[in-house]
């Protein structure tokens, strides 16, 4: 029997490893008051959690240094009502998770939070091989720039992945930009011809 409750728990306990390994970023929101609680895991140096609200203006922003945990207590008790945004951002990948405040409480929605993650850029000789994963199947831009910031191409989609070669043969050797627009982010990747 105990061995039973051990195997058990030791079920759980990896279990619960995965799902927290699979979710960056864990968030509650108290049943009394306005608080939420947000906790991150698996930190990148030089990551950014802010708050931000429907103008963008950062209410909140703060520089994180690399560490297995993150853990605040956020009270929007003095924040008036409407909608804001909790945005964790790496160098290659920005999350955002929206939080409405009202009267009373305070709702975290995390099945509306949205990934937007940096494209991969791979050069194979005169081909740039660009790939984008469009999470959240929003309209995505894709502009090559020139170095002297002229635009050579520009593609629009809303697929959920992806994949571009554009053929750089014709050009003279230099640095060209590859832009890609989702929502409000803008990543951005230099390649060496």
């Amino acid at each position: 029997m105990n061995k039973l409750i051990k195997t058990g728990l030791l079920s759980v306990a990896l279990l619960a490893s995965l799902v927290a390994n699979a979710s960056k970023i864990i968030t509650t929101a108290s049943s009394k008051g306005k608080v939420v609680y947000i906790g991150l895991t698996n930190i990148s140096e030089g990551e950014v959690i802010s708050i931000i609200d429907t103008d963008g203006v950062r209410l909140y922003s703060e520089s994180l240094d690399q560490s297995l945990s993150f853990n605040k207590k956020f009270d929007f008790s003095t924040t008036p009502n409407g909608i804001y945004f909790i945005e964790t951002k790496e160098a290659k990948e920005i999350t955002v998770t929206p939080v409405i405040v009202s009267e009373d409480k305070v709702a975290v929605v995390t099945e509306s939070s949205k990934r937007f993650r940096a494209p991969k850029v791979k050069i194979d000789g005169d081909i740039a091989r660009v790939l984008v994963r469009n999470f959240n199947e929003s309209p995505v831009s894709i502009t090559i720039y020139d170095a002297d910031g002229n635009v050579l191409k520009t593609e629009s989609s809303e697929s959920l992945l992806i994949y571009n070669a554009y053929n750089f043969t014709n050009l003279k050797e230099g640095t060209y930009t590859v832009s890609v627009s989702q929502g409000d982010y803008n990543f951005t990747e230099t390649i060496k011809l």
